[in-house]
């Protein structure tokens, strides 16, 4: 179990490669269980569930209550990978509404923004955006 200090600490990818490491543990303890009355095979592997990157056109869910903003002009995406289209930019002094975050094929972790100043919503990479992003999982 870690504490809250160093959960405020790490990045949402070390959470998330963390998590994933304990449920993967839990699935092979589970197999384990299993394996006492079956045999396992070497090669047999614990399924891991990641956060799924949003595919170019899908949107994130309005779940967050806080703001944000740019800390360089950056592009506002319609999906969070950049080989999707931008469909705007924001620029530092604008005002985000932030609406959650799922991550990307890599590491990083995007978030679903809204631009109060031109009404362009899509995805930011977290490490432009002001306190790291939204602090909320979309859920995908």
């Amino acid at each position: 179990m870690i504490g809250r200090e160093t959960m405020v600490k790490m990045n949402r990818s070390q959470l998330i490669r963390r998590a994933l490491g304990v449920t993967a543990t839990a699935a092979v303890m589970a197999a384990g269980l299993v394996g006492a009355a079956q045999a396992q095979s070497p090669t047999t592997n614990a399924t891991q569930v990641t956060p799924d990157n949003a595919s170019c056109g899908r949107s994130g869910p309005n779940l967050d209550p806080h703001t944000g903003h740019a800390l360089t002009p950056a592009e506002i995406r319609n999906g969070s990978s950049t080989s999707c289209p931008a469909p705007g930019a924001a620029q530092p002094g604008d005002t985000l509404d932030y609406f959650c975050w799922t991550q990307q094929n890599t590491s990083f972790t995007w978030t679903f923004v809204r631009d109060t100043r031109t009404n362009v919503r899509g995805w930011i990479r977290d490490d432009l955006l002001s306190g790291d992003g939204s602090s909320v999982f979309c859920g995908f």
